[in-house]
């Protein structure tokens, strides 16, 4: 049994709404060493190939490290194969690189112990298949967690330009060096995904801005995702935002510690951290939400 994150492209929103997004902690350090244990098996594909078995994955549920039309970029931070061509396998690979140190500085996470997998298939029809999932028109991007011992892997749908590629790399990065099996399952889908929009924007520097904002802000639920979920990302981001708002370090004090927490836990975090359990900021969001339309309206 697997457990699947999805990031689905919102179109954004005006820019008065989100004013502050991206004045969270987000640095550009110099890239540390890798903590990560060098590979000690002899060739690409082969490291490949265990990286893809360590997350349950065989040449009948992925790709094939090595066959013709493969392709593979293979170091201590990212493994990278798929039927991309090639230049976009290395694309993804600088960029998951320069990304890394950046989300754990953000999110005061550690190190994964294991290069992260990302999965580049050349179609949708082989994205579909590698993640087990029917093809969501709206969707660019999904990071799957299989049960534990397994670890987690991510895949990127083909045919995005450039900073779709980057926003939705970062967003799954987000999930991947952060997420559980267990706190996926647990945790509410406006949390985990919110803060995956919120860090992206931060890593990247872009903030996508929907046409229309919704009428109402309110905190989407697990089932909104799923039936309303450009609506859900963009309310999600609002969110996590205006938490930022009130706190810079909102995504290490809040977020990161809600995810490793116990399911529950979260509004006596929030209380913590914010001054106010999750209703009580929900209604404060709202006001300011409100307020911030009707200027945006006249």
């Amino acid at each position: 049994m697997a457990d699947l994150t999805r990031r689905t492209a919102m179109g954004g929103f005006a820019a008065a709404v989100l004013a502050g997004c991206g004045s969270g902690s987000r640095t550009t350090p110099s890239r540390p060493p890798s903590s990560s244990p060098s590979p000690t098996t002899s060739t690409p594909a082969a490291v490949a190939n265990q990286r893809l078995l360590s997350s349950g994955l065989t040449s009948a549920t992925g790709p094939t490290p090595g066959a013709a039309g493969t392709s593979l970029a293979v170091n201590p931070e990212v493994v990278v194969v798929g039927t991309a061509p090639d230049s976009t396998i290395q694309q993804i690979a600088r960029l998951a690189i320069s990304y890394q140190p950046t989300i754990l500085e953000i999110t005061g996470a550690t190190a994964p112990t294991q290069s992260l997998l990302i999965l580049a298939p050349a179609t949708k029809a082989t994205f579909d298949q590698w993640t087990g999932e029917k093809d969501n028109p709206a969707e660019s991007g999904a990071t799957v967690f299989p049960s534990p011992p397994a670890q987690p892997w991510m895949a990127l749908k083909p045919d995005t330009d450039q900073r779709q590629l980057e926003v939705t790399l970062a967003h799954e990065m987000l999930h991947a060096l952060t997420l559980t099996f267990a706190s996926k399952r647990d945790q509410p889908t406006w949390l985990t995904e919110g803060f995956a929009q919120l860090v992206s924007a931060d890593v990247t520097q872009i903030v996508e801005l929907a046409a229309t904002p919704p009428a109402a802000a309110s905190l989407p639920t697990d089932a909104q995702f799923t039936a309303q979920p450009e609506r859900s990302y963009v309310l999600a981001f609002l969110f996590a935002t205006f938490l930022q708002q009130k706190r810079r370090d909102a995504v290490a004090a809040f977020y990161t510690p809600a995810v490793h927490g116990q399911p529950g836990d979260l509004d006596r975090l929030a209380h913590s951290v914010f001054g106010a359990a999750i209703p009580g900021l929900t209604q404060q969001w709202q006001a300011q939400y409100a307020a911030q339309v009707r200027t945006l309206r006249g």
